[in-house]
């Protein structure tokens, strides 16, 4: 893929968007909720999320991160379709499969001298 160039006017209003929202989301309900409402059920904070997803040769990871209480769930597709279901999936069931986040803040680690 080329580096784009930076447009020399705005984008026109006339040309439709190639993303809708509505049929993205209604696809991944769990997914948007967790994003999107701060708070857990009981009603603590849920504080920051974020949702990042890294490429490789064969298959892509999503990690799910929440700050309060420190997890993540990490899950794995072949394309980014799959690892979107499998974190809708993995939201619906019942025990949500989070792990302990060990860097909570996404800093490296310090070495040992």
């Amino acid at each position: 893929m080329k580096m784009p160039q930076v447009p020399s006017k705005t984008a026109d209003p006339a040309v439709p968007s190639l993303w809708e929202p509505s049929r993205v989301l209604k696809m991944l309900t769990h997914l948007n909720e967790f994003m999107c409402n701060p708070l857990w059920e009981e009603g603590t904070p849920k504080g920051e999320r974020s949702l990042m997803t890294f490429s490789k040769v064969q298959s892509v990871t999503a990690i799910l991160k929440v700050e309060t209480p420190p997890l993540k769930l990490v899950v794995s597709g072949a394309t980014y379709d799959e690892a979107l279901a499998a974190l809708e999936a993995a939201l619906m069931l019942p025990q949500v499969p989070f792990q302990c986040d060990d860097n909570p803040l996404g800093r490296a680690a310090k070495k040992k001298r």
